[in-house]
């Protein structure tokens, strides 16, 4: 059944691009429609449109037709007012979702530009992290503290790669984009423009090149734009197409080596959480050096060495979790492991820093009080500052968690 399934799916793919190209005409356009109201998708809604309307528009001047000016006029103003109620549409779908995004691009920019010259793809998530601490330190009243998320990527991936690659690679990424599209339009393949502006959208507000078959996909739409640029010879567009499959086909390698690096830290990563031998701290050791860009393999091997009582070690691992994640557990164990040595300053820090990084989350705020009550009195000001901050702080969800620790917090305080 599964092969039959993969040789549909093959079939699939070889009608959608005779049709994309246009040697087949589409037939499917309604049944495509109406799957996307239930997948709930504003992304694949906005995608879907803005390619349409290119075709559409393409269509029109193939015909022959021009836009007169009175005619544009009307035009312009209908698309703007259809655009500005479609998108209001879509905010007060999902409205907590849609502020989320603002958030997250805002920050996103915040990153990009603390880091002109680029951090590297496997970093984003941690300058995105630091990016949106520094935010909260700044505003601890901010209005998005509700939406707030601690986000493996940036929901744009012009901005991911601005991140990763400085305002350079924001710039030329942005370029290759708006050129591909321009050199589709150009040479009347007005479906392959309409697919080069969808794919844009699906980059403004997700991340599809967090997956391989994206980049096989840029490199087919990219290469039927350049094989109809017939103002170039043969032999340049096809040594063009070359070049980019060499160079596309790096990331595409490196995100399946990295699933393979994956499969083989879960073969460990369980064990570990209950015993950790010395014999499997080697071969710890060895896999972290590979692996040093996954967030979760750094944090489960820096959980378990803190079980272990080894908390130097515990630190050195998790800060490397902190360059590469978002997620303010790695500063909730740090500050955990200076606790435990003794260190009441440096866990101090650490809790304050993944309170500011992640407003909405109890833990840090708990960890502080906890941690006053028992290095001061609690009539002291410090801990009535942390426990009221933590009693008063709404979370998303009540969980049995949230509620013992606020129990725990009244018992400290001697509240029954």
């Amino acid at each position: 059944m599964a092969q039959l399934t993969i040789v549909f799916g093959l079939v699939e793919c070889v009608f959608g691009w005779l049709q994309l190209l246009g040697f087949a005409a589409s037939g499917n356009l309604f049944l495509a429609i109406g799957l996307m109201p239930a997948l709930m998708g504003r992304t694949g809604w906005i995608a879907a449109l803005l390619g349409c309307a290119v075709v559409a528009a393409g269509r029109y001047v193939s015909a022959g037709r021009s836009f007169e000016k009175g005619r544009l006029r009307v035009y312009a103003v209908s698309v703007i007012v259809l655009t500005t109620a479609f998108l209001m549409l879509l905010y007060f779908l999902k409205p907590d979702s849609a502020q989320g995004r603002v958030l997250m691009w805002m920050v996103a920019f915040k990153a990009m530009f603390a880091h002109p010259l680029g951090v590297g793809w496997d970093r984003v998530a941690g300058a995105f992290g630091q990016a949106q601490e520094d935010y909260f330190a700044q505003y601890p009243d901010s209005g998005f503290i509700s939406v707030a998320g601690a986000p493996e990527y940036v929901f744009n991936e012009f901005l991911q790669v601005g991140i990763a690659f400085g305002i350079a690679g924001f710039i030329a990424f942005v370029a290759v984009v708006t050129a591909g599209a321009v050199a589709a339009w150009r040479s009347r393949c007005h479906g392959l423009c309409g697919a080069a502006v969808a794919f844009a959208a699906v980059c403004f507000s997700s991340y599809p090149l967090q997956f391989a078959e994206f980049y096989l996909l840029v490199f087919l739409l990219g290469g039927a734009i350049i094989f109809h640029r017939r103002n170039y010879p043969l032999w340049l567009r096809a040594g063009a197409c070359v070049v980019a499959g060499c160079i596309l086909s790096v990331p595409a390698y490196g995100i399946m080596e990295r699933k393979r690096q994956i499969r083989e830290w879960d073969r460990i990563g369980n064990t570990i959480r209950y015993r950790l031998s010395d014999s499997m701290k080697e071969e710890c050791d060895s896999l972290v050096r590979e692996m040093e860009w996954s967030a979760r393999c750094l944090f489960d091997y820096g959980k378990a060495l803190r079980g272990n009582g080894d908390y130097e070690k515990s630190n050195e691992v998790l800060e490397m979790g902190v360059k590469v994640s978002s997620d303010p557990m790695f500063l909730n164990l740090i500050g955990r492991n200076h606790e435990d040595m003794g260190e009441t300053a440096k866990a101090e820090e650490h809790y304050t820093r993944s309170k500011h990084r992640l407003p909405n989350r109890l833990y840090p705020y708990y960890l502080l009080a906890m941690l006053y009550a028992k290095e001061h009195d609690v009539s002291s000001g410090k801990f009535r500052k942390a426990y009221e901050e933590a009693m008063g702080l709404p979370v998303k969800v009540e969980s049995p968690a949230t509620r013992e620790m606020r129990e725990e917090l009244k018992k400290v305080r001697g509240e029954k």
